[in-house]
């Protein structure tokens, strides 16, 4: 309680063309409680073997457990990806 925790996230391009990512959203139950950088990712254009990386922070309220998830919006043949976020603040 009353910390910021980061963890940095690598999202890379593994594919043989260019990924452009186009949105980057979160969602889900602690939304209030997560954030992340979404500047370094939204609009990003990703050349194959390319990676990039971007902090997710929590700034927990209360103690529990906390959720949300990054939904990553590209133009992969998947289109959308989630990333799942959970921590145990004590």
């Amino acid at each position: 309680m009353g910390n910021t925790y980061k963890k940095t996230i690598t999202i890379s391009n593994s594919g043989s063309a260019n990924l452009k990512i186009s949105a980057a959203t979160i969602g889900g139950t602690d939304t209030d409680e997560f954030s992340f950088e979404a500047n370094k990712v939204i609009n990003k254009i990703l050349k194959p073997k390319e990676k990039i990386s971007f902090n997710v922070i929590l700034k927990p309220k209360t103690r529990g457990t906390k959720s949300a998830y990054i939904t990553i919006t590209s133009n992969d043949i998947n289109k959308k990806s989630k990333i799942t976020l959970s921590a145990k603040v004590k």
